[in-house]
């Protein structure tokens, strides 16, 4: 095949692939869209509060298999190993100590459902991060 026969049989592909990923991007939320899709006010991101496909819900849906294991805090572990400097096995104790955060954010479940305005206190993955340090 000559050199100018595959230089444009290589912009051809490539004209085309970049043609699959607009059309699909014309589906796709994102930040750089002119006009965001979903649907509500905007968010503090300034997104629609509801993404494309999910459904508004009051209620906490409860998503389990039936079996709730019952651990006694003085047996309750959690470990973080692996791929971290400082590896450590926290009691409930140990991890109630750490700092607790607040947050009010948007839950959003591939199930299609979106819950509002969820408050939520805990431990963040950030302080478990730093404290490990991946």
């Amino acid at each position: 095949m000559e050199e100018p026969e595959k230089l444009e049989r290589i912009i051809e592909a490539r004209m085309k692939l970049k043609a699959r990923f607009e059309q699909q991007m014309q589906a796709t939320p994102s930040l750089a869209d002119d006009q965001p899709k979903g649907s509500g006010p905007p968010n503090r991101h300034g997104m629609p509060t509801i993404p494309i496909g999910q459904t508004k819900t009051v209620k906490w849906p409860v998503l389990d298999l039936g079996y709730h294991p019952n651990i006694p805090q003085e047996r309750w572990r959690l470990t973080i190993d692996g791929a971290v400097d400082h590896p450590v096995v926290l009691t409930w104790k140990d991890f109630m100590t750490l700092p607790q955060t607040k947050d009010t954010s948007d839950f959003h479940c591939v199930t299609t459902w979106s819950k509002l305005d969820m408050h939520w206190k805990g431990v963040s993955l950030i302080d478990l991060a730093a404290l490990v340090q991946p």
